[in-house]
């Protein structure tokens, strides 16, 4: 076993859902990390897997349009 994989903690879906959900609200990924306790590069991670910045443009686009 690597000594990196001992070391790495597992977030849970909710978490994950917890903290895009902030990010969608507007918060940045630093703010997000101090307020969820999540490594910044951990949400940097999820931000370029999950498409996060695609669904904020969706977002703001949409609620311009309104």
């Amino acid at each position: 076993m690597n000594l990196n994989d001992r070391n790495k903690r597992k977030y849970s879906l909710y978490e994950r859902d917890k903290s895009r959900k902030y990010y969608l609200l507007g918060l940045n990924l630093q703010e997000v990390s101090k307020l969820m306790d999540i490594p910044k590069k951990t949400l940097e991670k999820w931000q370029q897997k999950y498409s996060w910045k695609d669904l904020k443009d969706n977002n703001i686009a949409k609620t311009k349009a309104l």
